[in-house]
């Protein structure tokens, strides 16, 4: 995770990047890895939004995501899709 305090026009912007081997990415690893991020991360980093990941093929995560109240997210640039987004 790092942070963004410009990178994003509603706050201060947290990029949370998950990196799981394969085995790993499941429902129950991807939630507790959420719920930690969600307990630690903002203050942590000085967010108010965390973003991160969720490509559409892997419907496991993008229901992970949206389980812990991440929305999708739209980039004003074409090349970052996929991104779902938490504000604190």
């Amino acid at each position: 995770m790092f942070c963004n305090p410009g990178m994003l026009p509603e706050g201060a912007g947290g990029v949370l990047r998950i990196d799981l081997a394969s085995p790993y990415e499941a429902a129950c690893h991807l939630s507790e890895l959420l719920t930690l991020a969600d307990e630690h991360f903002y203050s942590m980093f000085g967010a108010d939004i965390i973003v991160t990941k969720g490509r559409p093929t892997n419907p496991t995560r993008a229901a992970a995501l949206l389980e812990g109240g991440y929305v999708p997210y739209a980039w004003d640039s074409p090349d970052r899709e996929h991104y779902y987004i938490k504000i604190k």
